[in-house]
């Protein structure tokens, strides 16, 4: 469930579906956003992940953590992987996103240095793996 379950407007009926389709030991694997990050808390509505109506929830390590348990799984793995963007991406992002100003994507991005890419971790986007109780 890749940045999935945030958008489920009853999240955990789908666990619960999940964990009666899966085998005892089977495993669920999913990414979410953790709204109880540091970077979440400082930016409180301003966070890049907060955006209804598309995001209809949002967890914490413990609240997922908290849900999956309820719903028949234990959590094997939590982390907070990096993201890898191209500076291409960071330009459009910057020049056409934020100053509207097309031209100057177009005029900039064909330069080779905008190919290389960038992880940046802000530890706010969580990768859950979960094994279905035996």
């Amino acid at each position: 469930m890749w940045d999935t379950i945030e958008h489920l407007k009853y999240p955990h009926l789908f666990i619960e579906k999940i964990a009666q389709d899966l085998k005892p030991g089977g495993f669920l694997a999913l990414t979410t956003g953790d709204i109880g990050s540091l970077v979440a808390r400082l930016q409180g509505r301003h966070w890049r992940l907060i955006h209804p109506p598309t995001h209809l929830h949002y967890f914490s390590a413990a609240t997922i953590s908290e849900l999956l348990r309820r719903k028949g799984f234990d959590v094997v793995h939590l982390s907070h992987p990096g993201n890898s963007r191209s500076l291409r991406a960071a330009l459009y992002f910057i020049t056409v996103l934020q100053m509207k100003r097309q031209g100057l994507y177009d005029a900039l991005q064909g330069f080779r240095i905008f190919n290389w890419h960038l992880t940046v971790n802000l530890f706010d986007i969580m990768y859950v793996i979960a094994r279905r109780q035996l």
